[in-house]
């Protein structure tokens, strides 16, 4: 490819300081990890919104009383069972308020209670309350074995947790029937092995009363049941509750069950296993953390027995939000702005990637070790993380599988280097791929890859296993220079479809990227490989002569907007890429990015002579060319356009095909019929801005058929002065509706040859400001009136 030599690659972040990520120092201090990668902790930046704006998250919430559920952490955290508790604790950093995890909403459906011993019904009204559950006892056991007996009364959630640990406040409105006075409520955590309960009060008979339960953190280890149950018990230190022989048939009504946290300030201890969220409140947070228009909190977590550690530490956890909702582009993960995660023992650190991805994380630092080399799978890792700036440590992963890595990086927006870590060899990132889709897709501001990030820095010679290369690199607008990518040479086929697609300021292929590969095979083909890649001056090693026999076949792979402004900005002549790439192309709509390198865009000169040589642009499969060779500004002759009759059939067919063609001087078309219909008829701004054109040949006008197919189509190309039309001037191929040709020098010899092909009808030509057009001669004139035209001038 003619161009400038490039110069030596970045070899290490050390001369690149100025990209280096600087943590706002409005931002809180994270809470201090002792021995990053030995401490087992974590600690998060939690940014908090004022009640937010509902647009982002249309859909999104569920289960939250308001929009402000958005200002949530959600995590799971897994813990070794060396010592009890199996758990672990979290200072939430808002000062661990009362906190509601549960209030009933009983509008539609009992809300998840039920019962063994009894029928729990949701009822739209019952002694004067509306939308309430009533609980019936059954006699001697259950519907399913009445003769069982030893029925306990209750009604119970299981979905809802009543966690080890943390201290509860349980109220809920009751109306019990007179069967029930001279008992007391309990819960079934109640039990003298598992947990008591501070108060035990009497139940109110006839008439709706509130009772208040107060459930104590403290209950023995072996406390096995910990979901929300309310029961009548016969004494206020029963160890069972009141048997549904007792009360057959006597009714229990329940409405607005909440359920409160509260640890008087203290964190919150959260059992191993436990999905969780907390959701923060902007007004409880001192104002002096305001910054960008939130407010700010740091959390911290750690196993709360100092004997236990984590085994994985998981954000990538829905918390208030619709799970039906799994895309980076469509989800909204916790509100996180800084995070450090630190263990010697965890081996699954999922911060959320592209299916939970927290958009407004600027820093993140994973430290681990080489023993505890994590398994979390490195596709879509990083994904969606829009806000990213600084991976301020490099985890150790593993390497005993093939390992994919699509997205990995994908919509990481300010991301703008990757550490040189991520070469290490001992880190295993990027080693094993099996694909690459994706994986820097729309990282708008990187411009570092280290050297060695695809080669483990020479351990690995090709990407044996690699397949998809598809979107790679699209819209990485910055990056110049990428390292070393070995693609493979035997074996399947691979795919580039846009690998570098809008790779603004790309200046060469990586080394050993090949075309080997390339097959009839290859899905989508050599498809906007290299669109908008307009600052390219090398190939490298990239040579389609080096494809597939069968890729090189006619109309055996898609070309379509290959060399889209390909060198637009580096090179004077559009090179040539050893092939006919319109003789392989096998995809008639290229409308918009044209085939191969035909739309060079502005700034190439010229084609290479190859393009030349044979005489012709192969054509003939087209069925739309539409902004095919759109604003190639300095281009001033093209081969023969060879099409075939009657296949450019889709809508806008010719929508501004040679547009911006300033330089252009003539331009031939052959091969089309004399009833064409482009579809539509429309021929809007074909020869815009053509400012240097003087010829036309072999193009039929005769498709238009209403008053606006014409609009512009000649506008501002005021040196047309030749239409050679196809065929005999009976077939007339000539225009067929309303068109202006102001301006154009055209003779009367021109004149008289356009008015012989006009299409029969009641017509105006318009050819004002020709000084011709203003002595047309009779008989000359009568052609065109003969046919119902009238002629402006």
């Amino acid at each position: 490819m003619i161009g400038r030599t490039l110069g030596p690659p970045p070899l290490s972040t050390s001369n690149l300081a100025n990209f280096y990520y600087t943590r706002p120092s409005e931002f809180l201090d994270l809470a201090v990890i002792p021995e990053p990668g030995v401490t087992e902790m974590f600690t998060f930046l939690v940014a908090v919104l004022p009640e937010p704006d509902p647009t982002p998250y249309t859909g999104q919430i569920m289960g939250a009383p308001t929009l402000s559920a958005v200002n949530n952490v959600a995590l799971l955290c897994n813990i070794t069972d060396f010592a009890s508790p199996r758990a672990f604790t979290v200072d939430w950093g808002d000062g661990n308020p009362p906190e509601t995890k549960y209030h009933s909403n009983f509008s539609s459906d009992t809300d998840g209670f039920g019962s063994t011993f009894g029928l729990t019904q949701l009822s739209a009204s019952y002694e004067g309350k509306s939308d309430v559950i009533v609980h019936t006892p059954f006699a001697s056991g259950t519907l399913a074995s009445p003769n069982a007996g030893g029925g306990r009364i209750e009604i119970q959630n299981s979905s809802q947790k009543i966690l080890s640990g943390n201290n509860y406040t349980i109220t809920f409105e009751y109306y019990a029937d007179s069967d029930y006075s001279g008992k007391f409520w309990g819960t079934e955590d109640g039990f003298a092995n598992r947990l008591s309960i501070s108060d035990t009060p009497a139940i109110a008979t006839g008439s709706w009363t509130t009772a208040t339960l107060n459930v104590s953190g403290g209950r023995p280890s072996s406390s096995s049941i910990e979901d929300i149950r309310i029961r009548p018990q016969d004494t206020t230190n029963a160890t069972y509750g009141t048997l549904s022989d007792q009360v057959v048939g006597k009714k229990l009504a329940f409405k607005n069950i909440k359920v409160v946290l509260d640890n008087n300030g203290s964190g919150e201890v959260i059992p191993h296993g436990t999905n969780i969220y907390h959701v923060y409140n902007y007004n409880n947070l001192p104002a002096s953390t305001e910054f960008r228009g939130y407010r700010q909190a740091v959390l911290s977590g750690y196993p709360t027995n100092s004997s236990n550690k984590f085994q994985s530490i998981v954000t990538d956890i829905n918390g208030p939000f619709d799970p039906s909702f799994t895309s980076e582009t469509s989800r909204n993960g916790s509100k996180l702005l800084d995070m450090e995660i630190s263990s010697g023992n965890a081996t699954n650190m999922n911060i959320g990637g592209n299916s939970i991805p927290h958009k407004m994380c600027e820093r993140v630092a994973l430290y681990n070790t080489p023993n505890n080399r994590l398994t979390t799978p490195q596709n879509t890792f990083w994904a969606g993380m829009n806000s990213l700036q600084e991976l301020a440590f490099v985890p150790y992963m593993h390497a005993d599988t093939t390992e994919s890595h699509q997205e990995v990086f994908r919509a990481c927006y300010k991301l703008r280097y990757l550490p040189d870590d991520f070469a290490d060899p001992d880190r295993y990132w990027f080693w094993n791929s099996s694909s690459m889709y994706l994986a820097f897709d729309q990282c708008y501001k990187l411009e570092y890859l280290p050297e060695g990030l695809f080669t483990g820095r020479g351990h690995i010679t090709e990407l044996a296993n690699v397949q998809d290369y598809r979107f790679m690199f699209r819209h990485c607008y910055r990056l110049c220079y990428i390292p070393e990518l070995p693609t493979r040479t035997s074996g399947g086929n691979i795919r580039v479809r846009s690998m570098f697609s809008d790779c603004h300021y790309l200046k060469a292929l990586p080394k050993n990227l090949r075309a080997n590969n390339v097959t009839s095979s290859s899905s989508e083909g050599l498809l906007q490989m290299l669109y908008n890649t307009i600052r390219l001056e090398s190939f490298g090693d990239w040579n389609l002569e080096d494809m597939d026999s069968s890729a090189k076949q006619p109309q055996s792979i898609d070309t379509a907007g290959y060399g889209y402004a390909c060198g637009r900005d580096s090179q004077q002549i559009v090179p040539w890429p050893g092939l006919y790439l319109d003789d392989l192309n096998n995809r008639a709509d290229n409308s918009q990015s044209g085939v191969g390198f035909w739309r060079c865009h502005r700034g190439a000169q010229a084609f290479a002579p190859e393009y030349y040589e044979r005489g012709y642009i192969n054509l003939t499969i087209m069925d739309d060319m539409q902004d095919a060779f759109n604003n190639n500004y300095c281009i001033k002759e093209y081969p023969i356009m060879k099409f075939s009759p009657n296949t450019l059939t889709h809508s806008n067919a010719l929508y501004r095909m040679m547009y911006g063609n300033r330089m252009l001087q003539t331009v031939t078309f052959s091969g089309l019929a004399l009833d064409e219909t482009f579809g539509n008829g429309e021929y809007y701004q074909m020869f815009y801005q053509c400012y240097q054109l003087t010829k036309i040949s072999g193009l039929p006008f005769n498709a238009a058929n209403d008053s606006g197919d014409y609009s512009n189509t000649f506008g501002q190309a005021y040196n047309v002065a030749h239409i050679e039309f196809p065929g005999l001037s009976s077939d007339q191929t000539g225009f067929s509706q309303n068109v202006s040709l102001r301006y154009c020098p055209l003779d009367l010899a021109n004149i008289e040859n356009i008015f012989r092909y006009l299409k029969t009808g009641s017509f105006t030509i318009t050819l004002t400001n020709n000084n011709y057009a203003d002595n047309i001669p009779a008989d000359v004139l009568a052609i065109a009136e003969d046919k119902g035209w009238t002629v402006a001038n």
